[in-house]
């Protein structure tokens, strides 16, 4: 470990918690700005201290601050950017179209997170193409094709917006034309 090392591990601010920021914020305002009769630690005017403990006061307060103001940009833009996603998938699901969908509906039939479909087949290929199923991997990043077949998983944001019912059309006790509707439309 180099002198270059230790320096930086001393500078860098975002190791050390905003806990400690806000506690050193709120003695600081107690210390600095409370009436002199609840302050427990006085300070004489002509201390030097004085002046180092304000000055650690003004860093520590500017640097919580900074942090307050991060971590709320931060949750509204992932906020923002969640919303957007869920619509853009929204209408990603609505304009499959039913031969696709029965390829989604075959993941819910089974109730199996990962089904084998043949990978050259002109439909798993668009599915795969708009990122609506991805090749489950089964050692490390490498795609495993058993035959004809690979392993494909939903995407797993798409899985939560789903709706069986409205975008697949499966029913919890379908009647038989709704079950005659779901064996005819089912993928090769």
């Amino acid at each position: 470990m180099g002198i270059e090392d230790f320096f930086k591990g001393i500078f860098d601010v975002k190791k050390i918690p905003t806990k400690v920021f806000l506690v050193v914020f709120i003695a600081g305002t107690f210390m600095f700005y409370a009436p002199q009769k609840f302050a427990t630690i006085q300070f004489k005017e002509e201390s030097d201290l004085k002046i180092y403990a304000y000055i650690t006061y003004l860093i520590c307060t500017g640097i919580f601050i900074v942090n307050c103001i991060t971590v709320i940009v931060t949750h509204t833009n992932n906020y923002l950017l969640n919303r957007r996603l869920k619509k853009e998938y929204k209408k990603l699901i609505h304009n499959l179209d039913n031969y696709e969908r029965s390829v989604l509906r075959e993941f819910y039939l089974y109730q199996k997170n990962t089904l084998d479909f043949p990978y050259d087949d002109n439909i798993i290929k668009g599915l795969v193409d708009k990122k609506v199923l991805y090749f489950a991997s089964l050692f490390g990043s490498s795609i495993m094709p058993n035959g004809r077949n690979s392993t494909f998983k939903i995407n797993r944001y798409l899985k939560n917006i789903i709706s069986k019912e409205n975008d697949l059309g499966l029913v919890n006790n379908p009647n038989k034309e709704q079950q005659g509707f779901i064996l005819q439309n089912r993928p090769h």
